[in-house]
């Protein structure tokens, strides 16, 4: 889109031409912007003075004050032309539920866990016996842990 003159913002189409803009677009389209949006959610954590901390995270917040502001100006920025294209192209609000979202990511990490297995590890060359041992009960105890995780959070009912 080019910029309104005298102006930075982006012309408006007529919202009347989006009205029946195709589902399967508005799907694609409405999944990037939901992506953009938890971006925009990490991201003023990170400007609130957030750091991940656990046992192989040590994460280093160092933003100043000024970046911290800066950022928050962004994300709403950006928040507001989301609220914008959500409200031309008619979509709704993804509204997630917690435990749903901890079962889809513990869904999604159990093949990166499986893959620590030694049969998986063989790709990177021969693993050697004790480590095969140690990777493949790592990968089981893992894997265990996901799905208890996902059970504490979903009541053990699929979601």
């Amino acid at each position: 889109m080019d910029a309104q003159p005298g102006t930075d913002e982006p012309d408006h189409p007529d919202v009347a031409d989006l009205a029946d803009a195709p589902e399967n677009h508005r799907r694609g389209i409405r999944t990037t912007l939901v992506m953009v949006d938890q971006l925009l959610c990490r991201v003023d954590q990170w400007a609130g003075g957030y750091a991940a901390r656990s046992a192989l995270i040590d994460e280093r917040n160092t933003l100043s004050r000024e970046q911290c502001v800066q950022l928050r100006a962004l994300t709403e920025e950006l928040r507001g032309l989301i609220a914008r294209a959500a409200a031309d192209l008619h979509l709704e609000p993804e509204t997630p539920d917690a435990a749903q979202s901890i079962w889809s990511e513990c869904l999604s990490l159990r093949v990166g866990v499986t893959e620590l297995g030694a049969h998986h590890l063989r790709r990177y060359g021969e693993v050697p016996p004790r480590l095969a041992d140690y990777a493949d009960a790592l990968a089981e105890v893992l894997a265990d842990g996901l799905s208890r995780l996902s059970d504490a959070a979903t009541g053990g009912r699929l979601v």
